[in-house]
């Protein structure tokens, strides 16, 4: 039965892992690369990590593609991951839920942050002995935190394992410093909640002791340095995968070669 456009903008799906696997498993049987596959999977995993329970609508994809940007996603990465799942869902022959990629805006257009450019904030916000901005910046680098959640960062939240052990350790110190037992890390003055325009601004003013133009000092810029970073490093592990392989392969080959020659 033909669906309505009504009844099509109210449609919910379910996607399972399962789909996913079954999906990625027939693109190996029709000769998709290794390496290939690990990206889609990769892309796939994240975004099926982003459905509420599994649940797809109309507005799914965008939503995602938000959520990316946000957290400071290069524009291609976030093509890329969207073109994945566009292919997933018109296999499911679910294409109305499938979106647009993204367009590049004036955001992506701006320089990316070097690492060798992120320790010279750093060191910038040391030597004015500025220890809020100097962990902000690393907060922002180190775990690609969006600024909305700075709040969520509390002292209890500091045994998170995901949190990098360096990190957590500087930020614990800094908690007991100001007396802070529980709660957010970052407050104002006024004991209240740190403001985004308050977090950007103590960054841009390091930009003339950092060396740095300020259009690269600010969060944003951060969390796309800890994505790019990740991504780089993600790129060479499935590298070194793909090389241990074919090593395997090869010593199997040799195996079998010698085997043969014992006959």
């Amino acid at each position: 039965m033909l669906l309505t456009g009504e009844e099509k903008r109210g449609r919910r799906e379910t996607v399972t892992w399962e789909q996913i696997e079954a999906y990625l498993a027939q693109l190996g049987e029709k000769g998709c690369s290794a390496q290939t596959l690990s990206s889609y999977r990769w892309d796939l995993r994240s975004f099926w990590e982003s459905l509420p329970p599994g649940e797809l609508d109309r507005f799914t994809v965008l939503r995602w593609q938000e959520q990316m940007r946000e957290k400071g996603y290069r524009l291609s990465t976030i093509k890329h991951r969207v073109s994945s799942a566009n292919r997933l869902l018109a296999h499911l022959g679910l294409w109305e839920f499938q979106s647009e990629p993204p367009a590049q805006s004036q955001t992506e257009r701006q320089p990316l942050l070097t690492r060798r450019e992120y320790l010279q904030l750093l060191r910038a916000a040391r030597s004015q002995g500025k220890t809020r901005t100097y962990l902000l910046i690393k907060v922002f680098a180190c775990t690609g935190m969006p600024i909305n959640n700075l709040e969520q960062l509390t002292v209890e939240s500091l045994d998170d394992p995901e949190l990098p052990e360096s990190l957590a350790k500087e930020l614990r110190e800094f908690a007991g410093e100001q007396g802070l037992t529980a709660g957010p890390v970052f407050l104002s003055r006024s004991g209240q909640g740190i403001s985004r325009a308050n977090v950007t601004a103590s960054i841009q003013r390091l930009a003339g002791a950092a060396g740095l133009p300020a259009e690269k000092c600010n969060p944003r810029c951060l969390q796309r340095l800890y994505h790019t970073t990740m991504e780089e490093i993600q790129q060479n592990v499935s590298t070194l995968v793909r090389q241990a392989y074919h090593n395997l392969l090869e010593q199997e080959q040799l195996a079998v070669g010698l085997e043969e020659t014992m006959k």
